[in-house]
């Protein structure tokens, strides 16, 4: 969360309210609840990342965590200042998108803000059979950030903004690659060369499919109004 723009209007002021969908370890709650002081709910499939989330933040009273299916949970209508996610929503087949962005209207208040970060592609129609293995293999249901806007504003959002930021991603993930060849020797030690080598072929295989303008990351904000 640290690494992505998110909205300042809808944290300073410690009475807001924000879910995290796709919460993992607790990192991106956490950094708004000390920076603005927000309540936070954060929402994960994964009940190994919530336990951990939970015992890493155990005297943050102001977050909380559940594990469980985003698509089962219910919350009360108008009860969020902010949900946002950080490349969490990838794995949803267009129809649950739509069924998750549905229900994100109905849970923010009016004037409330959708914020996400997610993994996108190029038209499948240029995809090649590298790309199309590697995003099967991935389970990823990618569409262009174009058709995730447009699906945005189906669900009844307004004023959505869906850019392409790829530049931005190529920074962070060229940033990552430095840092963790610059402590290979240590990262080694401690796990292994395999477990190394899959980090780093992960991310260079990002940044191949990036510049080829295959994979692309896509940031959104759209309100209900």
């Amino acid at each position: 969360m640290n690494n992505q723009p998110v909205d300042k209007k809808y944290l300073e002021n410690n009475q807001y309210s924000d879910e995290d969908i796709g919460s993992g370890l607790g990192g991106g709650c956490k950094y708004i609840n000390n920076k603005y002081g927000s309540y936070v709910y954060g929402v994960d499939i994964c009940e190994n990342l919530v336990s951990i989330a939970r015992t890493r933040n155990k005297e943050k009273p102001k977050i909380e965590f559940e594990a469980i299916d985003i698509l089962k949970k219910e919350f009360p209508l108008n009860h969020f200042d902010m949900i946002y996610s950080r490349d969490s929503i990838l794995h949803l087949s267009v129809e649950d998108k739509k069924k998750l962005f549905e229900k994100c209207y109905l849970w923010l208040k009016p004037n409330g803000v959708l914020l996400i970060t997610d993994y996108c592609a190029d038209k499948e129609e240029n995809w090649d059979e590298e790309f199309k293995e590697y995003v099967k293999k991935r389970k990823y249901a990618l569409i262009t950030t174009e058709e995730y806007g447009q699906l945005l504003s189906f669900c009844n959002f307004k004023n959505v903004e869906a850019k392409n930021i790829s530049d931005y991603w190529l920074q962070l993930l060229e940033m990552e690659v430095n840092r963790l060849e610059q402590k290979k020797e240590e990262f080694t030690s401690k796990y292994s060369t395999k477990e190394y080598e899959s980090l780093i072929n992960g991310w260079n295989r990002k940044i191949r499919d990036t510049k080829r303008n295959l994979q692309v990351w896509g940031y959104f904000k759209a309100y209900k109004i």
